[in-house]
């Protein structure tokens, strides 16, 4: 463990347009509360006294219109989070980098920092400034929250929840990283993951003397993974998510076997608010991956054995995970399937 201790944050969050940290809600207009789907999708209302509202788009950091959500407890801001898809490289580069340098004038140098991620700690919180590819382009976001959340109380239904992921110390939520999709309203089944996770752990067993190398690392928000199969080498990465959401990327491997951790070529969104929930998901879809890459399918045209690439890989552990209602939505890049070269867009 580091031996030194990090400075305490000595510059509070700024403001984004009207909104502020721990602000009432009280005298805001055009605020929308989140659709019964909504609510779903982002799984579900995280503590008691807990309301989340679709906010006025407004316009900050530029002549870009960003998309506002607000999470408010008993009246009062806990979160706020801002985003904007753009359809080109260039001008996503051009406003993440307006917005951090607006982000390190007003709070300084990021305490953690790694490729298109950046945490500031503040005397009220931490914003964490995050870039990503989506489905609909490449998306900017900020986020904004509180450090009063470690203390509301949590509004979970612990007798639906698996034994696994019951924790003491689950109010400790320091951080969030920002999901970009339109979720789905599935709920996971805890007692079909338990009897998936025994199979799993069987057939684990069975392929013990194909697999190559499976390496995973926890981290303070999630999991990585790096899997070398017969048939592919990629990692496997988990974060969480705001609202409870969880997120699985894929990243690809170049021709020397080496992670390119941009662009993600896959992801899928699942609820996780707790991080031993996406902890299991992590394991549950290395595992699937590390399994599929170890088979070996028919060439109909050669009649010779080959091993399943990443893109089939992929398709059938998302459409499985997806059918059976462990993920809520995945997108696959298509270059995987058609073997088109990974240069700039």
């Amino acid at each position: 463990m580091w031996p030194f201790k990090s400075k305490s944050p000595s510059r509070g969050s700024f403001p984004i347009d009207i909104y502020r940290l721990d602000a009432p809600i009280a005298g805001l207009s055009g605020l929308v509360e989140f659709s019964a789907s909504q609510y779903a999708a982002m799984g579900g209302r995280v503590f008691e006294g807990e309301k989340n509202y679709n906010a006025p788009a407004i316009g900050v950091f530029g002549d870009k219109k960003w998309n506002v959500m607000l999470q408010t407890v008993n009246g009062f801001i806990s979160k706020i989070a801002i985003n904007v898809v753009l359809s080109t490289e260039r001008e996503a580069n051009q406003v993440a980098l307006r917005l951090l340098g607006y982000c390190i004038k007003e709070l300084g140098k990021p305490n953690e920092q790694r490729t298109g991620f950046f945490i500031w700690d503040t005397t009220d919180g931490n914003i964490i400034l995050q870039t990503g590819e989506t489905a609909d382009g490449l998306a900017v976001a900020l986020f904004l929250t509180s450090k009063f959340i470690r203390n509301f109380k949590k509004h979970i239904d612990d007798a639906s929840m698996p034994e696994r992921e019951k924790s003491s110390d689950d109010a400790s939520i320091e951080v969030t990283e920002p999901t970009y999709a339109d979720l789905y309203d599935q709920k996971p089944s805890p007692a079909a993951d338990d009897a998936q996770k025994t199979q799993f752990s069987n057939n684990k067993r069975k392929v013990e003397e194909q697999r190559m190398t499976l390496s995973t690392k926890r981290t303070f928000a999630g999991s990585y993974t790096v899997l070398r199969t017969k048939g592919f080498t990629c990692g496997v990465s988990s974060l969480k998510g705001w609202f409870g959401q969880g997120t699985i990327a894929i990243m690809r491997a170049d021709a020397n076997g080496e992670i390119v951790k941009y662009p993600i070529v896959a992801e899928a969104w699942f609820p996780g608010p707790t991080k031993e929930r996406r902890d299991w998901m992590h394991d549950y879809i290395a595992n699937a991956l590390d399994e599929l890459g170890n088979k070996t399918r028919e060439n109909i045209f050669s009649g010779s054995e080959e091993p399943f690439g990443l893109y089939y890989a992929l398709e059938g552990t998302f459409s499985v995970a997806k059918g059976q209602g462990r993920i809520s939505k995945y997108i696959i890049d298509d270059r995987l399937r058609i073997g088109k070269q990974w240069g700039p867009r």
